[in-house]
């Protein structure tokens, strides 16, 4: 699944290492440890909790967007969901600010990892079709002015995402 013009489209800058895109700003501290992520990406692939997870969103995911236009899952960790939405045929990229965590997410086999954030300099205005973020905001402090930017990120008319 070769995206990487897509994703031009998207991000400003990208620069590709390791199998990663980066935009360039380099890791970032998240809330969760490189020790948590782990202990995370070891529990995903065998726990029904987060298969069942990854179905029902699928299942919502299905009714609103549209699996040809490229989804952005925003903050989506070491790619679990991600990469269950690309084997049933989605268009997926991970935007992920910890390399750490990208890198779980490219050992878990997902083609379109960018390490970077959602910031003015990292996305260009306009340009993403559609997004999906789960479990993300109640991280952000600001949310109401995070939530403006990602609709200055979408493209008119794309579809949104669901939080």
């Amino acid at each position: 699944m070769k995206t990487d013009n897509e994703l031009t489209d998207i991000f400003a800058k990208l620069e590709y290492k390791d199998e990663i895109y980066n935009t360039c700003i380099g890791d970032i501290d998240t809330q969760l440890s490189d020790d948590t992520q782990n202990r995370m990406f070891m529990l995903e692939d065998s726990s029904w909790w987060f298969k069942y997870r990854a179905e029902v969103i699928h299942s919502i995911f299905e009714k609103f967007m549209d699996k040809e236009k490229m989804t952005v899952d925003i903050g989506g960790g070491n790619g679990f969901t991600t990469k269950f939405m690309e084997e049933r045929n989605a268009k997926m990229a991970l935007l992920e600010p910890s390399l750490h965590t990208c890198k779980n997410a490219k050992k878990r086999g997902l083609h379109n990892v960018v390490c970077g954030t959602l910031s003015e300099n990292d996305v260009l205005d306009n340009s993403i079709p559609q997004a999906m973020m789960l479990d993300v905001l109640e991280h952000i402090e600001n949310d109401e002015a995070f939530l403006c930017l990602l609709n200055n990120k979408l493209q008119n008319g794309g579809g949104g995402g669901f939080c």
